[in-house]
């Protein structure tokens, strides 16, 4: 079962937009893509994110810490949406933030389960561990 029919409404294509604001390093784009409440757990900490502006400054907590250790980019070795129930998806993958010389920073396995809000599919949990090379 597909989640949407539209291949510009799925939940691996807003997946793929919100990635989109992490690499500008744009807190505030990047927590526009999460349902009140949601929650992201990290290597780097876990956070209940009540409100968007909850969303916006762990981002910018984040997103600060990317800056700092050289960050450039986040690619992703793979990437697949599982419909999970009407309305619900998870996005599954692996990839790695890296250095402007191309060398990983970290890389990392996720799951996200996001879920189709009016026509918008939002994030309701993020989850990111580390893993070896």
């Amino acid at each position: 079962m597909k989640p949407s029919s539209s291949s510009n409404n799925t939940a691996l294509a807003t997946f793929r937009r919100y990635t989109e604001a992490f690499r500008a390093l744009d807190p505030r784009a990047a927590s526009e893509f999460f349902q009140e409440p949601a929650l992201l757990l990290t290597p780097r900490g876990d956070f209940v994110l009540r409100v968007t502006d909850d969303a916006r400054h762990a981002y910018a907590k984040l997103m600060g810490e990317a800056r700092e250790q050289g960050y450039a980019t986040t690619v992703f070795d793979h990437l697949e949406e599982h419909a999970i129930g009407r309305g619900m998806a998870a996005v599954r993958g692996t990839g790695a933030w890296k250095a402007e010389n191309g060398e990983d920073i970290s890389r990392f396995e996720l799951s996200y389960v996001l879920r189709l809000i009016g026509d918008s599919w939002k994030i309701v949990l993020a989850t990111i561990r580390s893993r070896s090379t």
